[in-house]
């Protein structure tokens, strides 16, 4: 197989039942490099598996996550994909047809999501699209969660989506909710702001996401991620208050 000269960077943590799917997705890439917090179920087997290089990275945060993959890649283009992620045939091809000619620094990559067995089109995880496809030395990422790819030049739009499969269950749901949260949380905020949000935002988020972004159109799915996402930005507030 004549691989295409891409670095795919993919960040794990007990990734078995997801990962197989999200390298086979980037089996023409020339490089995968795995970078792993930790996991103690069969995630390196997979990984060996498909050839991919095996990093070992103690998760300090999303970014120092990411931009030490970045720093181990060799390709001018670096596409990063989480490892409950994979990409479709038709964005498997666009990416292949488009780089060698773009004028572009990074492209913007629709993010679908797949919950409960249900594809969600609306929401706030309808409309997302994320910076996932760039040159590796146009930029760094940032923020230690919900974390950002700043790079300079122009970013493009590509037409297709990733597929991301996130919570197999309401369990693992509830385990990322915790995580997430471990690490917002020493972002304070002044007493009166901080206030304002714990009774504000967790209200805001889910009308937001349900009403105004057309969440109900979602079935119940819909309501459990827009509820389960205001459940988010409750206890981030409450485990504020705890430090």
């Amino acid at each position: 197989m004549n691989r295409f000269p891409l670095s795919v960077i993919i960040l794990t943590k007990n990734s078995e039942i997801t990962l197989e799917k999200a390298l086979e997705s980037v089996r023409w890439a020339q490089e995968v490099l795995i970078i792993d917090d930790g996991s103690s179920d069969s995630t390196k087997n997979i990984a060996d598996k498909f050839g991919a290089r095996w990093i070992s990275s103690p998760l300090k945060d999303f970014a120092n996550q990411r931009n030490n993959g970045l720093s181990l890649a060799t390709h001018d283009w670096v596409l990063f994909l989480d490892s409950d992620e994979y990409l479709t045939l038709e964005l498997q091809h666009e990416i292949q047809t488009l780089l060698p000619t773009t004028r572009f620094n990074g492209f913007l990559i629709k993010r679908t999501d797949v919950f409960m067995q249900k594809t969600l089109w609306y929401g706030e995880t309808g409309r997302m699209h994320l910076l996932r496809l760039a040159k590796r030395n146009a930029g760094v990422w940032y923020r230690p969660v919900h974390e950002v790819w700043n790079i300079s030049g122009g970013i493009g739009k590509l037409k297709h989506s990733i597929m991301h499969t996130p919570h197999v269950s309401v369990t693992s749901f509830l385990e990322k909710i915790n995580l997430y949260t471990e690490m917002e949380k020493i972002q304070k905020d002044p007493l009166f702001l901080w206030l304002i949000k714990l009774l504000y935002y967790p209200k805001v988020k889910f009308f937001v996401n349900y009403v105004l972004k057309c969440g109900f159109l979602d079935g119940f799915p819909g309501f459990a991620m827009a509820y389960m996402m205001s459940l988010h930005s409750l206890i981030v507030r409450i485990k504020q208050y705890e430090t």
